[in-house]
C-alpha cells in the first residue's frame, strides 16, 4: 500500500514537473506525505493533482451504494484521544503580500439534466447510540479568528452565505434558506435578527417590507388555522384581524407602559374597597367601600419607570358633590384619587360607588 501511495504522489509531481519548483516525497515507516511548491500560473488553467473521472451507468434498476472515498475510523480503548480526530483537514495560508480572490476548502456542485430527488451539499448525520453520551453535537460550527486592530479589516464575515437565485429559471416551489423539520428545536441567537435588509439595524428583531404598495405585509402572524392573527401593512399600520394577546409587560421604547398585574387598594377610600375587575392595569374597576366619607384612595401598581398617567370615571354616581374623579398624585408603584364637588373642592364619594380606572406607566 506504502508504495502504491508514493507512486501516486510521485505519478501526480511528474505531471506537473514543467510547473514544480520543488517537491519532497516522506514515507518514514508512516502515511506518504508529500511537499511541493508549484508556480500556479504555468501549471494550467485547473490544476488538479489528484483526479478521478467517474462515469456510472447502471444497467438497472439498483439501490447500490457508490462511494469514491471512504474513511473509517474505529476508537477504542483504554487512553483518551483528547486531541482533534479529523477524517479531513484542508488549511490554506495566505502568506504576507500574497493574494487570494476566492477560497474554498471543499466544494460540492451538482449539475443536473435529469431527474434528482434530492442532493446534499452536505450530510452531517451525529448518531448518539443507546449508550452513548455527548456535552455538544453540530452539524456544522464557525468561529472567525479576528487579530487585526484595524478598522475593516475584515469586511464582511456570514458563517453561512446564500446568494440569490441564478440562471433565469422560476423560482423553487419553496425556496428556503433554513429548513427545521423538526417542531423541538429553535433557533437560539445572543445577536440580532434582520429580516428585509442585509445590514445590521441595531435591533435584536428587525423586519422590513419589500415595498411600500396596499397589501403587501411585511411581518404576519397566522394562526393553526393559517388565518392572519396579526399583521402589518407597509403603506398603513400593523392590524389585529384576529386577536394578538399580550401576556406580559407591553414595553414602548424599552418602558413599561402597560402590565398584567391587576391593581390593589393601598390605602385610603372607605370601609373594605375592593378591586372588582381588572384587566392588568390598562382597565380595572375599583369599589370605594361603604361609610359614604371618603374623598381619596390609593391605588398601588406594578414599578413603573417614572410613574403612572390614569384616568377615572365615577359610573355610579353623578352629582353636584360626586362630580369629578381624577388622579391627583402618581409614584413609580401608585396613584392617588380624589373625588370633587362642582366648586373644584374635595367631597366624599357615595358608598359603594364603583370607580372605572386606565393607567399607563412612564
Amino acid at each position: 500500500m506504502r508504495r502504491r501511495l508514493l507512486s501516486a504522489a510521485l505519478a501526480a509531481a511528474l505531471a506537473f514537473a514543467p510547473a514544480l519548483a520543488s517537491a519532497e516525497i516522506k514515507s518514514q515507516g508512516g502515511p506518504t506525505q508529500v511537499a511541493s511548491t508549484f508556480n500556479l500560473a504555468t501549471t494550467g488553467a485547473a490544476t488538479r493533482l489528484n483526479l478521478l473521472n467517474i462515469t456510472l451507468s447502471p444497467s438497472s434498476d439498483t439501490a447500490n451504494i457508490f462511494e469514491p472515498f471512504n474513511v473509517f475510523v474505529d476508537l477504542t480503548g483504554p487512553g483518551h484521544a483528547n486531541g482533534e480526530i479529523n477524517h479531513f483537514h484542508g488549511n490554506l495560508t495566505v502568506e504576507s503580500g500574497a493574494l487570494a480572490a476566492q477560497a474554498e476548502s471543499f466544494e460540492a456542485k451538482l449539475q443536473n439534466s435529469g431527474t434528482v430527488t434530492e442532493w446534499d451539499g452536505a450530510l452531517l448525520i451525529p448518531q448518539n447510540n443507546s449508550g452513548g453520551t455527548a456535552t455538544r453535537l453540530y452539524g456544522a460550527k464557525c468561529q472567525l479568528t479576528q487579530a487585526n486592530a484595524s478598522g475593516g479589516a475584515v469586511n464582511t464575515y456570514a458563517c453561512i452565505n446564500n446568494e440569490a437565485m441564478t440562471g433565469g429559471g422560476t423560482q423553487p416551489t419553496a425556496n428556503l434558506f433554513l429548513r427545521n423539520a423538526d417542531a423541538n428545536a429553535y433557533i437560539g441567537t445572543n445577536g440580532h435578527i434582520n429580516i428585509g435588509t442585509l445590514t445590521d439595524q441595531g435591533f435584536p428583531l428587525f423586519v422590513q417590507g419589500s415595498g411600500a404598495t396596499s397589501g403587501t405585509f411585511s411581518f404576519v402572524v397566522k394562526n393553526s388555522s393559517s388565518a392572519n392573527e396579526f399583521f402589518c401593512q407597509d403603506d398603513t399600520s400593523c392590524t389585529a384581524a384576529g386577536s394578538l394577546n399580550v401576556k406580559g409587560t407591553l414595553q414602548v421604547n424599552g418602558k413599561a407602559a402597560v402590565s398584567p398585574a391587576a391593581p390593589t387598594i393601598s390605602s385610603g377610600f372607605g370601609t373594605s374597597p375592593s378591586i372588582t375587575a381588572s384587566n392588568g392595569t390598562i382597565t380595572f374597576e375599583v369599589n370605594v367601600g361603604t361609610g359614604g366619607t371618603a374623598t381619596s384612595g390609593v391605588i398601588g401598581l406594578p414599578a413603573a419607570t417614572t410613574g403612572w398617567n390614569c384616568a377615572a370615571t365615577d359610573i355610579t354616581t353623578n352629582s353636584a358633590t360626586v362630580f369629578l374623579t381624577k388622579q391627583t398624585a402618581s409614584t413609580t408603584t401608585t396613584a392617588t384619587f380624589g373625588n370633587f364637588n362642582t366648586s373644584g373642592a374635595a367631597a366624599a364619594w357615595a358608598a359603594s360607588d364603583k370607580l372605572r380606572i386606565s393607567c399607563f406607566a412612564y
